[in-house]
């Protein structure tokens, strides 16, 4: 397959997975919408969405937990990044899209190995992303104290807890105050939620 073709089918299947779900996303209907033909498994298509996903997602999370910013500031564009996503996927799709990788993993059966890997992977990624603001936070006193490691998994088990009810109420101002309240959940204290 020509690696324009192949772009197209991706690009197609990241639609079905956003809009329509796992189960919508087979080879056949991502090659219909893309106007290639089909020339993938299943498993290589999804697992090729994933990867396409993260590489567009990751550089925006990275620039918000930029290390040149205090610790706080990173894990509060965090959070703001997240809901402003889910807004702008809004905009797109009239409803809250909720997480791709959550929405895949969860569809995902016993038999899609490497969708599951593919998924615990980048989410393994993130918690690794995560881990040294909530270890600069914790060393500043800006939040409480406890394992990185623990913390960094609670951490994206909360945003992921937050993006799929939401997705399931279609609430996009419940995201939003969700995510507003990431560093109380992490044990900042009110004040310094305060701008400034």
């Amino acid at each position: 397959m020509k690696t324009g073709e192949r772009a197209r089918l991706i690009a197609a299947a990241r639609d079905l997975l956003m809009t329509d779900g796992y189960e919508a996303c087979t080879v056949e209907a991502a090659a219909r919408a893309a106007g290639v033909d089909p020339a993938m498994s299943r498993e290589e298509l999804v697992v090729g969405t994933l990867d396409a996903h993260w590489a567009d997602l990751k550089p925006f999370i990275a620039a918000a937990l930029d290390p040149g910013l205090p610790a706080l500031e990173r894990l509060r564009r965090f959070f703001t990044g997240a809901a402003d996503f889910q807004a702008a996927h809004w905009e797109k799709l009239g409803c809250v899209a909720g997480c791709m990788l959550l929405r895949v993993g969860s569809a995902a059966g016993k038999t899609d190995v490497a969708v599951r890997r593919k998924v615990a992977e980048i989410f393994a990624e993130l918690t690794g992303m995560l881990k040294k603001p909530l270890a600069d936070a914790m060393s500043e006193g800006r939040i409480r104290k406890g394992d990185p490691d623990v913390m960094a998994r609670t951490l994206v088990q909360y945003t992921e807890g937050v993006l799929g009810l939401a997705q399931i109420d279609n609430d996009l101002p419940a995201l939003k105050a969700a995510m507003a309240r990431g560093l109380e959940f992490l044990g900042a204290e009110p004040p310094l939620l305060r701008p400034g």
